[in-house]
Formats: C-alpha cells, sequence, structure tokens
C-alpha cells in the first residue's frame, strides 16, 4: 500500500484569517462564488515526495526529526501571483518572504530522503500559499485585482512543519496530519 506524501510548513490560524480577510476584500460577486481552498489546506510545501510505500513512513519520519532543531523563520505577506499550465492561469497563490536560509532547510530535506531513493526536488523553493485552483471559467478582471492588490505589511513567523498524508476524492484532496515537528523559538 502506498501513502501520497508531503512536507509542509504550517501557517498560524492568525495568518489565515490576514490571508483571507485580504481576499475577501478583493472580492466581487463573481470571485465569491469560485472554490477557495479550505483554511485547513493552507500551507507551504517544501518537498512532496508522491506515492511512498507504507513500510517506508517510519524512516521518513526519523529521517526529518533534524526539523526540530530548525529555528523559527521570520516571514511576511507579499503579493499574489498566478502560476499558469499551457499559458493559462491553473493556480492563485499569496506570495510570501522568508528568510534565505530557508534553502538550506529544502536542501537538507531533499539529500536526506534521497537515502532512501526519494528524488530530490528540481526547481528551487518559491514561497506561496495556493489560495485557489483556477478552473479556467475566472473572469480575468477579477484575477487582475489581486495581481494589482497591495496591502500594508504583515508580519509573522513559521515556528513548524508538518509531514502529510493527502488522499485524493472525487471531491478534492484530504490531508492528515502524520507527524508535526515543532521548531525552536527564536532569541
Amino acid at each position: 500500500m502506498k501513502h501520497r506524501l508531503f512536507i509542509a510548513l504550517k501557517i498560524h490560524e492568525s495568518v489565515k484569517d490576514e490571508i483571507i480577510n485580504r481576499r475577501e476584500s478583493l472580492c466581487d460577486e463573481k470571485s465569491l462564488k469560485w472554490k477557495w481552498e479550505n483554511r485547513s489546506k493552507i500551507h507551504a510545501t517544501i518537498k512532496f515526495l508522491g506515492d511512498v510505500e507504507k513500510n517506508k513512513v517510519n524512516g521518513i519520519i526519523s529521517l526529518l526529526d533534524f526539523l526540530e532543531e530548525e529555528i523559527s523563520y521570520s516571514c511576511q505577506l507579499t503579493n499574489y501571483g498566478i502560476f499558469y499550465r499551457n499559458k493559462i492561469p491553473a493556480i492563485l497563490w499569496q506570495g510570501f518572504e522568508i528568510e534565505q536560509r530557508i534553502n538550506e532547510l529544502v536542501k537538507k530535506v531533499n539529500d536526506k530522503l534521497f537515502l532512501i531513493d526519494i528524488e530530490r526536488e528540481v526547481k528551487s523553493f518559491k514561497p506561496h500559499l495556493t489560495l485557489l485552483r483556477l478552473r479556467g471559467n475566472e473572469d480575468d478582471k477579477s484575477l487582475e485585482k489581486f495581481k494589482s492588490a497591495s496591502f500594508p505589511r504583515f508580519d509573522f513567523i513559521i515556528s513548524e512543519a508538518s509531514l502529510y498524508e493527502s488522499r485524493l476524492t472525487p471531491r478534492g484532496s484530504i490531508y492528515k496530519e502524520i507527524k508535526n515537528y515543532q521548531f525552536k523559538k527564536k532569541d
């Protein structure tokens, strides 16, 4: 049996509140009808592992224990952006800045998991939070409001990461936290 796994930085509920408030301030009647990601699914993926054999899960949990030695990260919400698939808008996301040392963490995660034959990520980490999976029927004018929006500075801390299982269903994916890793507080 296989498990579809990923590792993500967890976003505090107060940050999710701010993200949702900002989003709602830009929504018009058309965009209110969009199927927004559930707040429980707002996270920053640092590594998608894909389908992993059940017998590897405990090894993954152990290999990631080093995460509890990490120090929390200072972050700041930034702009919105859109990822495109075949030149068609596919995902609306909320960007955020994070300390550069996150790249060392991502590399270490990749290196550790490579020890048990999980491929290294080839793309560099782009800090973002998926807000909406676009279906192609979204109005360009509404999307443009997001792309051109600006808000006051909002600082936050990321203080934990988790290993998740993602089960695909006809109604979308369902996440189950397998293991949480608390980072150390900043001095």
